[in-house]
């Protein structure tokens, strides 16, 4: 345990799924944008929005369980998935805000209805939680603190960069539960404050919903608890020492 750390083929195994996890949501954004109009033109817009983003939240929920059954031991695979996951999170979260930050340049543009439609399907939620399709200040709000809340994340994966494992573990434990708390939060507000109003009253939208904050707010407490789970035999053994 006190050497706790990733082998260099275990870090090339990580970022080859994180390629190819990438590398499926770009080709599901391509094909629900040009191939499905074509292939299915009874689809109406809304439903294969909703479709691309149940297919994106389904390949997220595969690509980050997968670190988790590497043939590695048992701790490396824990730490594996920390690693994949606050990189995957963190960037995953800087580019769901792309559509947020760039809505008034878009708007803007003289060809926007012919291009706006490729920031839809890639931000698909927005038609599964009225909040996001209208851009609320509460929503708004969320964002900021969803980027606030993964800075303990960034910090420590620049710590285990530099080989602060026990740094970076405190870091990732804190870090997990600020996510958890901000995507449990959100789903306290939709069911219990709002009476559930802000879901679209569709099947397609209760699952994009669900899926997509329900994953984020089980696999950031899964986070955080793994790194609790590493810190301890770790603390333990350097006060043995």
């Amino acid at each position: 345990m006190t050497n706790l750390h990733i082998s260099t083929h275990h870090a090339r195994h990580l970022k080859l799924i994180g390629i190819k996890g990438a590398a499926m949501m770009g080709l599901l954004l391509f094909f629900f944008g040009t191939i499905a109009p074509v292939l299915f033109p009874h689809l109406e817009f809304r439903t294969r929005c909703l479709i691309s983003g149940a297919c994106n939240s389904l390949l997220l929920m595969y690509t980050f369980s997968s670190t988790l059954f590497l043939p590695y031991s048992k701790d490396s695979v824990k730490l594996g998935y920390l690693i994949f996951w606050f990189c995957g999170s963190i960037l995953f979260d800087i580019v769901w805000e792309v559509p947020l930050w760039t809505i008034d340049v878009v708007k803007s543009t003289p060809r926007m209805p012919e291009n706006a439609w490729w920031g839809i399907y890639w931000w698909s939620y927005t038609l599964s939680d009225r909040l996001y399709d209208q851009v609320t200040p509460v929503m708004v709000s969320f964002e900021v603190w969803w980027l606030i809340g993964n800075i303990p994340g960034a910090v420590g994966l620049v710590n285990y960069r530099n080989g602060k494992v026990e740094q970076a573990l405190v870091l990732f434990v804190i870090c997990g539960i600020l996510q958890c708390y901000n995507a449990s939060l959100y789903l306290f507000m939709t069911v219990y404050v709002d009476n559930w109003e802000p879901i679209h009253p569709t099947v397609l939208s209760h699952f994009v919903y669900w899926s997509l904050n329900g994953f984020w707010c089980f696999s950031s407490l899964t986070a955080s608890y793994i790194a609790y789970d590493l810190l301890i035999p770790k603390l333990e053994s350097k006060k043995s020492n």
